[in-house]
């Protein structure tokens, strides 16, 4: 709430609060898969206010690790599509800001990432609007970056990916 009232300083400091606890939750017991998914998520939360604040090395800092701990959750579990799907949000996470501190052949690869992993649940089910948007988002994205690179026409044809599973979900 903090965070969409525009309050960032008062949501990093709540965010940080859950981010102690939930480490030391994760440190306590390293086997504990639900403690490590909060870890991330709370990891995710702070990184956002960072990268809302323009603070972009701390809230790399704070994807990168949420990532780390993502892709260790979707490797240990590859049929847990909810990890998948966390896994290929933590790589949009990096790739934004990546793109944002004008890495834009870093950024290109991460957002990637995040689009294989989406089509790949998309494909799995058709029918999920969720996992549908975020293919499209994905491609959003990477459009934004190849567009930043110059590369119009991939640009395009990214953007056309996103609109055209837009209009299906529309």
């Amino acid at each position: 709430v903090l965070e969409a009232q525009g309050s960032l300083d008062q949501a990093k400091a709540a965010f940080g609060e859950s981010l102690v606890i939930s480490r030391r939750l994760a440190e306590q017991d390293l086997s504990n898969v639900a403690w490590q998914r909060e870890l991330a998520v709370a990891l995710g939360r702070v990184g956002g206010v960072l990268e809302a604040q323009d603070n972009l090395d701390q809230a790399k800092a704070a994807f990168g690790e949420s990532l780390a701990i993502s892709r260790r959750l979707a490797e240990q579990d590859p049929s847990n599509a909810a990890w998948q799907r966390e896994l290929a949000v933590a790589h949009g996470q990096v790739g934004g800001v990546l793109a944002a501190q004008g890495k834009l052949a870093e950024a290109q690869s991460a957002i990637r990432e995040s689009l294989v992993i989406s089509r790949h649940l998309a494909a799995q089910d058709p029918s999920n609007g969720a996992w549908q948007r975020d293919v499209a988002m994905a491609y959003q994205r990477v459009g934004d970056v190849l567009q930043a690179q110059g590369k119009l026409a991939q640009a395009q044809a990214a953007f056309g990916g996103c609109l055209v599973i837009s209009r299906r979900l529309a």
